[in-house]
């Protein structure tokens, strides 16, 4: 088996029932929050609007409409890997990429 899927270790994905689109969005996701340009909204944890529109021209090959992101979304959500805020009607997300890519929790997300 390969270890790495992306940047992360294929056996903690297999582990926490994380489909290979998802993963996908996760990297996506991991690699825009450390690229500065993402917008953050203030807590105890670290929150960064991210656009639909964006996301699917970034990623067309999997992604054509807003519905199936906010369903990969809900489902990462459900599984605790992703958390999200709503805050003047745009979504605000927090993932614990360290967690993700090294297998150890931050102190924040």
């Amino acid at each position: 088996m390969r270890n790495f899927i992306f940047q992360f270790e294929q056996e903690k994905l297999i582990d926490l029932d994380i489909n290979l689109r998802q993963a996908l969005l996760l990297d996506y996701l991991c690699n825009f929050f450390g690229s500065g340009f993402a917008k953050i909204l203030t807590k105890q944890e670290r929150y960064y609007w991210i656009a639909y529109d964006k996301i699917m021209e970034d990623l067309p090959l999997i992604y054509n409409n807003k519905r199936q992101i906010t369903r990969d979304i809900l489902e990462l959500t459900q599984k605790q890997i992703i958390k999200k805020e709503k805050h003047n009607n745009k979504l605000y997300v927090c993932v614990d990429c360290n967690y993700l890519i090294f297998g150890k929790k931050s102190e924040y997300a």
